[in-house]
């Protein structure tokens, strides 16, 4: 019974990541929406390389922040939040000034890397708290930051926009609505644990600890800051924006199996359970796919709520829903790694990773735009998944995306006799469900877990 509970437990913590990703990440695309209605693409082009240029600031400096967060801090309380506070407030200096290296990007650009400027310095502060929350299985609370983040982001932006400060204003809304959460965060956290002066026993084992995730970190990192390379390489505002809008949709597809990604890790630290390993991958790719679909199939109708002047992201969209699966299951799998304290397996495959995905996007952004920074990311995600994951879990990805690649040839089939786009993904979605259950790749026994009593 107290098995049952604890695999309960891990499944609402998952929930409410899940929903607080969806929040975080559906907010954002209506945030963009709205961004895009009130002001064009080249604007929303200099605010989204803002935002990747502090992204891959404080993104360089991570150290595997959040994972040793995730781990430690369920075990240390306040001696782990301590160290790992003190760490990122630091890291987040060093990472303020390193974002005025990118202040030529484009012309007139420097008020835009002062904003950029604030978001680094915070970042580190609100990826160790956040995540420290996870870790102490207050996941609701979580839940809580990203809905604060949204609102605070919406309400600030529209009447910057109304008052004509354009991409300006976009930035401005994502800086305080960064530094917003950043602070309730750390305030909630301390006043749960408290705080002391860091050990340097601690600070050494933390810092030991992150850098066999660095590598990892950095690769997740080009997912906002990989926009940087398009500027700098293409120096298209507008290619810029669509791209950003497109893997935004494409993480948004893959929120619940970051949920239980997410939740995966301190529950294995608490118990160390393969029934918790093997459902955890299970119902994370289980529930990607039906939210992959409609970017697999109808990229286009997807990015048109967005209007015309996005459809450069329709081919970049289309591959990157590709990965949207793999990339769940390598969530999944290194999070398993850093419970089973793999740190040299995790520090290999995740090297191995990031020098794939940058050779690559120096060889095919300037040949292939966006879609060559599609194509890299696509790769390196494979590549990480392939040297981390055991056969069991590559044989469960195999099954989920044989599904996958089932519907989509269905779908060229509906496509072809010409049915109303809508119905066709009604019936993909029906078609996708029955053969998820006929696999017992969810079974209908999921939805009760979440009702157990802890």
């Amino acid at each position: 019974m107290e098995n049952k509970t604890n695999f309960a437990t891990f499944i609402r913590e998952s929930a409410w990541i899940s929903l607080g990703s969806i929040v975080a990440l559906v907010g954002s695309f209506i945030f963009w929406v709205i961004a895009g209605l009130l002001s064009d693409s080249t604007q929303v082009g200099y605010a989204t390389t803002a935002f990747s240029i502090a992204a891959l600031s404080w993104g360089l400096l991570n150290f595997g922040l959040d994972t040793a967060a995730l781990r430690e801090v369920p075990v240390f309380k306040k001696k782990a939040y301590s160290a790992l506070l003190s760490i990122a407030l630091s890291l987040g200096l060093v990472a303020a000034g390193l974002t005025f290296i990118f202040s030529t990007t484009y012309q007139s650009f420097y008020t835009f890397i002062i904003l950029a400027s604030i978001m680094a310095l915070v970042g580190p502060m609100s990826l160790v708290s956040v995540h420290s929350l996870i870790g102490l299985q207050n996941a609701k609370m979580y839940f809580l930051m990203n809905i604060i983040g949204f609102s605070s982001r919406i309400v600030l932006m529209v009447p910057f926009l109304a008052h004509g400060f354009a991409g300006l204003g976009i930035t401005a809304a994502v800086t305080a609505s960064l530094v917003i959460v950043a602070l309730f965060s750390t305030i909630i956290v301390a006043k749960k644990l408290g705080l002391e002066k860091p050990a340097s026993g601690s600070l050494r084992s933390l810092l030991g600890l992150g850098m066999s995730n660095y590598p990892a970190a950095l690769t997740a990192l080009f997912v906002s800051g990989g926009t940087v390379f398009l500027s700098i390489l293409t120096r298209n505002p507008a290619q810029v924006g669509s791209f950003y809008i497109a893997m935004m949709i494409s993480i948004a597809a893959g929120a619940l199996g970051y949920g239980i990604a997410m939740a995966i890790l301190p529950a294995l630290t608490r118990e160390n359970s393969i029934r918790l390993k093997d459902e955890a991958l299970r119902l994370g790719l289980a529930l990607t796919i039906p939210l992959a679909i409609p970017l697999l199939i109808y990229p286009n109708n997807v990015l048109a709520l967005l209007g015309p002047s996005y459809a450069l992201g329709v081919s970049p969209l289309f591959i990157l829903s590709w990965i949207v699966i793999p990339y769940t299951a390598y969530s999944i799998v290194l999070k398993r790694a850093n419970a089973e304290n793999l740190l040299k397996k995790i520090a290999s495959a995740s090297l191995s990773q990031l020098l794939i995905l940058l050779l690559l996007m120096v060889l095919l952004i300037p040949r292939m735009g966006t879609d060559g920074a599609a194509y890299a990311y696509s790769i390196s995600i494979v590549v990480g998944l392939l040297m981390l994951a055991r056969m069991n879990e590559l044989l469960s990805l195999i099954k989920i995306f044989a599904i996958f690649v089932m519907v989509y040839l269905i779908s060229l089939i509906l496509v072809a006799i010409q049915i109303e786009w809508i119905v066709s993904l009604a019936v993909l979605e029906a078609i996708t469900l029955v053969s998820l259950l006929t696999t017992r790749s969810l079974k209908m026994s999921d939805g009760k877990i979440f009702f157990m009593k802890r």
